[in-house]
């Protein structure tokens, strides 16, 4: 068809008893399938890889003995742990105060039931508090987990239901001393007449 093909040839000289030569015996292997789905592969780990870095929640994955294999820039900057640093080195090596913690259990489960478990953790990230909704997913080597800073979030909705409380306590409050001015009215009314 005209096509070009990638080869791999291999030739042996086929000699006699007296090792006079007699032939060539050759072997012709087609790596055209093969070349393609190397860079196939190639391409979807580029994109992949891609999409990993252009996320900005923290991504990261773990086989499953619990070892980084990926980590995200996400993770580096919210961390200040390197990919390099984190790439083969468990949950905790890094992170040594996870021992018994929610995270570590809820990471255990979802490897046990390969189910995906969400919930939301507190962590102390270079001495400031933080909340982070988490969602882990089970993978063949082990899991995916994302990420996401939600500790604004929930301040300004603590904040919110607060100034609410307070808005309901100051209405109270109004309407009381309404029914207590109105009260006095009243009485002010009866006793002049």
């Amino acid at each position: 068809d005209g096509s070009i093909r990638m080869c791999q040839t291999a030739v042996s000289a086929v000699r006699d008893s007296a090792g006079k030569f007699r032939h060539n015996i050759g072997m012709v292997v087609d790596l055209t399938a093969r070349r393609q789905a190397e860079e196939a592969l190639r391409e979807s780990e580029e994109k992949y890889r891609g999409l990993a870095e252009s996320v900005t929640d923290v991504f990261f994955e773990m086989d499953r003995d619990l070892r980084y294999t990926y980590w995200n820039r996400a993770s580096e900057k919210l961390t200040g742990i390197s990919a390099k640093e984190a790439i083969g080195k468990s949950l905790y090596d890094l992170f040594p105060d996870v021992k018994g913690s929610e995270a570590e259990r809820m990471y255990l489960e979802t490897l046990r039931t390969g189910q995906p478990r969400s919930f939301v953790n507190r962590y102390d990230v270079r001495g400031k508090e933080c909340l982070f909704d988490l969602n882990v997913y089970p993978s063949k080597r082990g899991l995916s987990v994302f990420a996401k800073d939600i500790t604004e979030r929930i301040r300004t909705e603590e904040a919110l239901k607060q100034a609410n409380e307070d808005l309901e306590i100051e209405i109270a409050e109004r309407r009381r001393a309404e029914q207590l001015s109105r009260g006095q009215t009243e009485v002010l009314t009866h006793t002049l007449s």
